[in-house]
């Protein structure tokens, strides 16, 4: 299995046992920092087959950039791990925490979005 690895830093023991213990998976790539949208990319375009990141809370930037990271991992096929969030997007309960996570992302956009017109008087 192709993976993709997202860390907030280069070096992790924690992932990298994960990922020692899945002699099956390939790292394909790794990304770090504010690069979702590479990593959303790279997922859309087929060349990872999963996501592994040590927990959810790792991803940084805005609720939309992670809901597009979600959509796309859910829209290929692909998997996402969250080794210390014990998340398995490939298991029943971890599909439905995926679903409720990107819908409740995109209803923070939009609410953002609207808080931010009605500062503006954009109603």
């Amino acid at each position: 299995m192709r993976v993709a690895v997202y860390t907030r830093s280069l070096v992790n023991p924690t992932l990298a046992a994960y990922i020692t213990d899945h002699p099956t998976w390939e790292i394909t790539r790794r990304f770090t920092g504010r690069a979702l949208p590479d990593l959303a990319a790279a997922v859309r375009a087929g060349k990872v087959d999963a996501v592994v990141v040590t927990n959810l809370a790792d991803f940084p930037g805005t609720p939309r950039a992670l809901a597009h990271l979600l959509n796309a991992i859910r829209e290929s096929g692909a998997a996402l791990y969250a080794v210390e969030d014990e998340f398995d997007s490939t298991k029943p309960l971890g599909a439905l925490r995926l679903e409720l996570l990107a819908l409740f992302l995109l209803w923070e956009h939009d609410r953002v979005a609207r808080h931010r017109r009605l500062e503006r008087g954009d109603a």
